[in-house]
C-alpha cells in the first residue's frame, strides 16, 4: 500500500531560501502573511520529523493539509480530499460572551 502524501504546511514569516534548504525535498511558496512549503512524505514518521524541525527552529506553524495529489493537479479520482489537521486560527470571543447570566436568574 502507498503510503505517500502530498502535503501543504504553512508557517508564520518569511524563510529564506538558506533556512528553507534544511527542508530536504520541499518547494517553497512566499505568502503575504507567511511561508507554505509543499512536498510529499512517505510516512507518519517523515511527517513528523518535518513537524520536529519546524518546532526545532522556533518556526510559528499555521497549519499542515494533506492531498490525495499534488497542488494543481486534477484529481484521479472522485472523493479527492484536502483534510487540515490543524485549523486556522478562529476569531477570539470575548469572555463575557455566552457566559452573562441574566438577571434575576
Amino acid at each position: 500500500m502507498n503510503t505517500t502524501r502530498h502535503v501543504q504546511i504553512s508557517v508564520r514569516g518569511r524563510l529564506s531560501s538558506r533556512l528553507a534548504s534544511t527542508f530536504e525535498g520541499m518547494t517553497l511558496e512566499q505568502l503575504a502573511t507567511g511561508s507554505r512549503l509543499h512536498g510529499t512524505v512517505g510516512d507518519q514518521a517523515e511527517l513528523h520529523g518535518l513537524l520536529a524541525r519546524i518546532r526545532d527552529l522556533g518556526l510559528e506553524l499555521q497549519s499542515i493539509t494533506i492531498l490525495d495529489a499534488p497542488p494543481g493537479a486534477e484529481p484521479a479520482r472522485a472523493g479527492h480530499a484536502r483534510r487540515r489537521l490543524i485549523p486556522r486560527r478562529q476569531a477570539a470571543r470575548p469572555a463575557s460572551e455566552g457566559s452573562a447570566r441574566r438577571p434575576g436568574a
